[in-house]
């Protein structure tokens, strides 16, 4: 299992945000996400504990970064205490490529969906998580196809990838003036001039997660089942707009967050005192002078508390 987190923090590191946890199987590509209030070592040793129950097989292997989120005693002391213990290995300092498949998955899963936003409000986790275990995660694990690589084969300078479920190419010899022509027969690109670019063929077609799974003799049959029983009660459209609701929700409920914690800053800083507030000002300041956080008054779901 490839682990890493994603924050969402935009351009500065300062202060709390909510981070997103990426759990990726590397044989099926199963993925799942949760989110995070912080990098505290239990906040990512739970939901990993959490996501270990989820998941439809055991976790054999354990990869991850050098960051102190994952490099912890309660993590350490959670995966090797234990009858079968988990090997635990790191990437190299520096080196992304380590990690290559939770680098895809962050892109893939959370950056794409969710934009390079700050997410500043802890109390958005519950609803992020929402929907992160239901709709995304059987929406991407049952019904988005992946490509696996199979083989590479060096001809003369070049590697050459093989994936399973792409499109063979035919060799095409680009000139030195169209650098990004294009095969007229497949469509792709050819980036390097003067380059006889040629693929293999690939012998399997692209699955998901889903698939992949049920194919792999690992799985019990119990497991399997389950997962038949789950997959032919869902639907990919239906999945798809539920998707685009519930993020239209969440978007919303932050930008409401964002623009009424700016105007109560201006208020604060800008006000006399002994001025009379709103009811709203009253509820995120409190009736001590603002004290309170000015997010302890929302709901998990919703915006302002009643």
């Amino acid at each position: 299992m490839a682990v890493d987190t994603v924050a969402h923090c935009d351009d500065t590191t300062s202060g709390d945000y909510v981070n997103s946890l990426t759990f990726t199987d590397l044989f099926s590509g199963w993925t799942e996400n949760r989110a995070v209030g912080n990098k505290a070592r239990h906040a990512i040793r739970d939901p990993i504990r959490q996501l270990e129950r989820v998941v439809p097989f055991p976790l054999r292997s354990f990869h991850s970064d050098n960051g102190s989120e994952f490099l912890n005693w309660p993590l350490y002391e959670y995966l090797t205490g234990r009858p079968l213990k988990v090997p635990w290995t790191r990437r190299r300092a520096y080196r992304k490529s380590d990690n290559a498949h939770g680098e895809q998955k962050n892109w893939t899963h959370v950056r794409q969906r969710l934009g390079c936003q700050r997410f500043a409000y802890p109390q958005r986790v519950p609803l992020l998580n929402d929907f992160y275990s239901k709709e995304w995660s059987r929406y991407q694990n049952h019904f988005r196809p992946t490509f696996k690589r199979l083989r590479r084969e060096r001809q003369g300078g070049k590697t050459h990838t093989c994936k399973a479920g792409a499109r063979a190419s035919c060799p095409l010899t680009a000139s030195k003036r169209a650098k990004r022509a294009r095969c007229p027969r497949s469509g792709l690109r050819v980036f390097r001039a003067g380059r006889e670019i040629s693929r293999l063929r690939p012998m399997k077609r692209n699955r998901t997660p889903y698939q992949r799974l049920l194919e792999s003799p690992q799985i019990p049959e119990p497991i399997k089942a389950r997962l038949r029983a789950q997959h032919v009660a869902l639907g990919p459209f239906a999945l798809k707009k539920r998707i685009e609701a519930t993020l239209k929700i969440f978007l919303t409920v932050l930008g409401n967050l964002d623009r009424e914690s700016t105007r109560i800053l201006f208020c604060r800083n800008s006000s006399p005192a002994g001025r009379r507030r709103s009811p709203i000002q009253t509820e995120y300041l409190g009736r001590d002078g603002g004290n309170e956080r000015p997010d302890e008054a929302l709901t998990p779901y919703g915006g302002l508390a009643a």
